[in-house]
């Protein structure tokens, strides 16, 4: 019935904590969140230089024809354009990003640079 800390990057956390049944005491992204705009991101906090967000994509075998990869991005860009899917993301504290194909490429490369470096960094292993 204990439970000393938690990292959650789901929605989970957030119900218990506006239900009162957990105390927040940051936010791991570089800003602090729309629906718990009371508690600081640990960068804010002064504890460390924290900036870390999940994201979430839409992906397909490189082999997919370039004109079927640019209707899914047609249609997928229709759904996710959509108030109530807009909304759908904030309520879970998520923010829709609509990236093109750069943008996601420049964002994935740059994803697994910095997370690369930190694994070398700190010398985590598979053990």
């Amino acid at each position: 019935g204990r439970v000393d800390m938690f990292f959650d990057i789901s929605p989970t956390a957030r119900v218990q904590v506006d239900a009162g049944n957990v105390m927040a005491l940051a936010v791991s992204s570089r800003e602090r969140q729309p629906f718990h705009a009371q508690v600081p991101s640990v960068m804010e906090s002064g504890v460390a230089p924290l900036d870390m967000e999940s994201w979430f994509g839409i992906f397909a075998p490189a082999a997919v024809p370039a004109p079927v990869l640019a209707r899914l991005r047609t249609e997928f860009d229709k759904v996710m354009a959509m108030p109530d899917v807009q909304e759908r993301f904030r309520t879970l504290g998520g923010k829709p990003m609509r990236l093109n194909v750069a943008q996601t490429e420049a964002l994935i490369k740059a994803e697994v640079a910095r997370w690369t470096k930190l694994v070398q960094d700190t010398g985590i292993t598979l053990e």
